[in-house]
């Protein structure tokens, strides 16, 4: 038969108090305890908590791993395919013409410009008495012969007269166009010049004094729109032509 309760009671209290009074920490009791209360099914005393063991060795790291090997790039897919042009859409219908915008007005005559200075000469060859022009198309025209100087390098008083080069050839020119002659009597009294494109209005009146000498000579032509006047003068000692002057004048 097992113990009752009371008995165990009283075997733990025993126990307890022997440990007490003796040495509870010696294995001898500890054991004689265990082996009092074996097979009784009472649970004996908690015994101390023993001394902290010393701290153990820090474990060694485990060996790391191998990484696993890269897995491999997949092939590109292949280009798809180019989807199909669409129909190209239809021309629209011209549109219908606008109506005709109406007329603007008139502008404002300008005003008269002015006039522009005289052309150069064309050119021209001289050689002697003998001279030539150049024609339009680029070729020359024939030669011609002048006539008598009327043009002098002094002039009234024996004052040099200021006549440029270009003055001198057109002078030259409009004294050797063909001519008709006028004459009274014997004595050449006027020449009527044929006239050009540059050269109009040509003409030359001659004056004689008493004694049917010549006296003055009266040139007058248009050359590009400018009147240019002639005017020669003779002077004569016992009959003899001892002088002359001209003066040119542009009107």
């Amino acid at each position: 038969m097992g113990l009752s309760k009371t008995q165990r009671a009283v075997l733990v209290t025993k126990a307890t108090d022997k440990r007490r009074t003796q040495n509870a920490n010696s294995d001898a009791m500890l054991q004689e305890l265990a082996a009092a209360i074996k097979g009784t099914g009472i649970r004996g005393p908690k015994g101390e908590k023993g001394e902290k063991g010393e701290q153990g060795k820090p474990g060694v790291n485990g060996v790391k791993g191998d990484p696993g090997l890269a897995g491999k790039d997949g092939r590109n897919g292949k280009p798809g395919k180019d989807g199909y042009n669409g129909k190209d859409g239809k021309d629209g219908k011209d549109g219908k013409d606008g109506l005709p915008g109406k007329d603007g007005a008139d502008g404002k005559d300008g005003k008269d410009g002015q006039d522009g200075q005289t052309g150069p000469m064309p050119r021209h060859e001289i050689k002697g008495k003998r001279y030539r022009f150049e024609n339009p198309d680029g070729s020359w025209g024939k030669w011609g012969l002048a006539g008598g100087s009327t043009i002098q390098t002094v002039g009234g008083g024996a004052q040099a007269l200021s006549v440029s080069q270009s003055d001198r050839l057109v002078l030259l020119v409009a004294d050797a166009s063909d001519a008709t002659y006028s004459y009274t009597g014997e004595l050449l009294t006027g020449v009527t010049f044929v006239d050009t494109d540059e050269i109009t209005n040509n003409s030359k009146t001659l004056a004689y004094d008493v004694d049917n000498l010549l006296e003055t000579t009266t040139h007058t032509f248009d050359y590009l729109a400018q009147t240019w006047t002639v005017t020669t003068t003779f002077s004569y000692t016992a009959g003899k032509l001892t002088g002359k002057s001209t003066t040119i004048a542009k009107v």
